[in-house]
């Protein structure tokens, strides 16, 4: 099964990072400036029915985007 990726997120304005994060979301393209970088995949769900028990699993790859 191939899935899109897209980008997610919310900035108060107060963040150290402010600017790039409002960079980075200001348009459909997932692009990285040089640098090493943590992405991440989490998904969450639970067996049989929402009631049933909950799981979380999560995947970090380190990536080195040269420019």
């Amino acid at each position: 099964t191939n899935v899109a990726l897209y980008k997610s997120g919310g900035i108060v304005g107060t963040e150290t990072d402010a600017a790039f994060l409002r960079s980075f979301f200001a348009g459909p393209e997932i692009r990285l400036p040089a640098g090493t970088w943590d992405v991440t995949a989490i998904a969450a769900f639970s067996v049989g029915d929402c009631s049933g028990p909950q799981h979380t699993i999560k995947a970090t790859l380190r990536i080195t985007v040269s420019g």
